[in-house]
């Protein structure tokens, strides 16, 4: 995950042509990679519907999950991003989890964007995690390649003390409406090199994402993939980890975005 990181960065920085640049809609085309709003942007609303089975946050909860969400433009500058989702913990408990940040973004040159953001999140177990990301973004006319980190520091024993998710996404126009992609989301991977990863080893998930745009203000994204346990921990003392290091899992989703 972390030559996909560095292949990212290196494209955000040299690669697709700038000559038309924009950004690829007004409601991205990705479901997990963050994809800072254009200037003069309108506000983003989704409705999502998915379900998911051994997965992990802030990717998805388990079982059925119904999720609303906001991107908010401030300003050219500033956004606010906020979520909230239904689903069982592990354990098999119904809850609700939040989580808002601020992203503020700094630098945009033709269809290159770096943005950066901090916030909270409430987890379906009940943890408060405070964030910091860091993402950057190339998109033109009929392409979008999205690469971010999501460092977590988790207010909870047992936790490590920071938790890296890092995202990579890719997504192409194959018709004026439709983007056909890729994402990866890894979590907790410095179980590649640790045997004591305190929440299970490294997982990752990786599969394809659909968008369809019936129109300028609506879009249709529907993706997933499997979850794999590239490592197992011989130290589990995270609920968070639950028995979820066991086997693989899933995750599926369907969401459906309106600009205002």
């Amino acid at each position: 995950m972390r030559v996909l990181a560095a292949a990212a960065v290196l494209v955000l920085v040299s690669g697709m042509d700038p000559a038309g640049a924009q950004t690829t809609a007004a409601a991205s085309p990705f479901l997990f990679a963050s994809l800072a709003p254009a200037p003069g942007g309108r506000v983003v609303t989704s409705l999502d519907a998915g379900y998911n089975e051994r997965a992990f946050e802030p990717v998805a909860g388990e079982r059925f999950e119904p999720r609303v969400g906001l991107l908010a433009p401030l300003s050219p500058l500033f956004a606010v991003s906020a979520h909230l989702g239904f689903a069982n913990t592990l354990e098999g408990s119904g809850r609700a989890a939040e989580q808002g940040e601020l992203w503020v973004t700094p630098v945009r040159h033709g269809g290159l964007s770096l943005t950066g953001g901090v916030g909270m999140r409430h987890e379906y177990a009940g943890t408060m995690v405070g964030l910091v990301r860091v993402a950057g973004a190339r998109a033109t006319a009929r392409s979008a390649l999205a690469a971010d980190v999501l460092l977590e520091r988790p207010h909870a024993s047992g936790r490590d003390a920071l938790d890296v998710i890092t995202t990579v996404g890719f997504t192409h126009a194959i018709a004026p409406s439709v983007w056909l992609g890729v994402e990866a989301v890894g979590s907790d991977l410095e179980g590649l090199w640790e045997n004591d990863e305190s929440e299970g080893g490294a997982t990752v998930l990786l599969g394809p994402t659909l968008a369809v745009s019936p129109s300028a203000r609506l879009r249709l994204v529907v993706g997933g993939g499997p979850v794999v346990r590239a490592t197992r921990s011989t130290a589990l003392t995270s609920p968070a980890a639950g028995g979820a290091e066991r086997a693989t899992g899933y995750v599926l989703r369907t969401s459906v975005r309106a600009a205002w």
